[in-house]
């Protein structure tokens, strides 16, 4: 996709909202603040996207297929 951020939201809403754009969204549930606490920076977008370089496994607590 062109694409070499991965790209995250705050709310599952939103994160369904964006991801049904491309097909069936699944949505990953994340532990952003110990991300953030272990070094990882995040960044916003214009849009409001959050951005990221990449997302560990160990930081994935669930996955919820819509």
């Amino acid at each position: 996709m062109g694409r070499h951020m991965v790209h995250a939201s705050i709310s599952k809403r939103a994160a369904t909202e964006v991801g049904g754009r491309h097909g069936t969204p699944v949505v990953l549930v994340v532990d952003a603040n110990r991300m953030s606490d272990d070094g990882f920076v995040f960044c916003r977008s214009e849009d409001g996207v959050f951005l990221v370089e990449r997302i560990p496994l160990e930081y994935v607590s669930r996955c919820v297929r819509q």
